[in-house]
């Protein structure tokens, strides 16, 4: 809907509104993202609240961008699922991702490649995974070293595109299952109960991967049928 020049501010004149999709309900955004500024339309990193619902779906069919800082915007999956389409290469979640499993329902981020954080500031681009059982990031997913990845007991994230680690932090009592393709491009530990290493083949671009885990496998604690390779100055402890 909407005539030609319109656009969605999603977060409000204030930056601070919110968005809810109660369960099983559909909400799809085909605007620009943008708001008012300085006389003209500008570019609107979300800093608001979105809440997802149980099998609730929030489909955006624009470049978006959720806002890290002071003023970050918050991005929470009950079950839910969030799609992110035509976007410019990739989008940006820069605040608090929080997935929870409801039941037989995962919360779930799908869509064009995304991007957790924007390489600046510590810890301020934050990925909260709760509930027991699997919540899932779809696409390829860049993890900035600002990322902050938190996986509570029972609790599983599962990357299933090919995943690229810039540093961040990676802690908590649940699951990490890697993606089909890892590549290591800045020194990374990996602080969780259990890391699947075996899920993905491994490239480690000159740089660490430090596992200080319990098990490095989902099931007999083996690494097999798949590639670690290790350029140059690379390592894995």
């Amino acid at each position: 809907f909407g005539s030609p020049g319109s656009y969605l501010d999603l977060d409000g004149a204030f930056e601070a509104g919110s968005v809810e999709v109660d369960a099983g309900a559909t909400m799809i955004v085909d605007l620009p993202i943008a708001t008012w500024s300085g006389g003209s339309v500008a570019r609107d990193p979300f800093s608001g609240y979105a809440l997802v619902d149980q099998n609730g779906l929030l489909e955006i069919h624009a470049d978006w961008e959720v806002a890290d800082g002071t003023n970050f915007g918050l991005v929470n999956l009950q079950g839910g699922q969030l799609t992110v389409n035509r976007a410019q290469d990739f989008w940006v979640m820069g605040g608090t991702l929080q997935m929870h499993r409801i039941g037989t329902d995962g919360a779930e981020v799908s869509g064009d490649d995304v991007e957790i954080g924007d390489g600046s500031g510590t810890g301020d681009a934050q990925v909260q995974v709760t509930g027991t059982g699997r919540s899932y990031i779809i696409p390829p997913v860049t993890f900035k070293s600002d990322t902050a990845v938190t996986i509570s007991s029972g609790a599983e994230l599962d990357l299933d595109g090919a995943v690229t680690f810039q540093g961040g932090s990676y802690t908590g009592n649940g699951v990490l299952d890697p993606g089909p393709s890892n590549a290591v491009n800045a020194d990374t530990t990996i602080d969780v109960a259990i890391v699947d290493l075996d899920a993905g083949d491994w490239t480690l671009n000159d740089d660490s991967l430090t596992l200080n885990v319990d098990r490095i496998d989902m099931n007999d604690n083996v690494f097999n049928n798949k590639l670690i390779t290790i350029s140059d100055f690379g390592k894995l402890t």
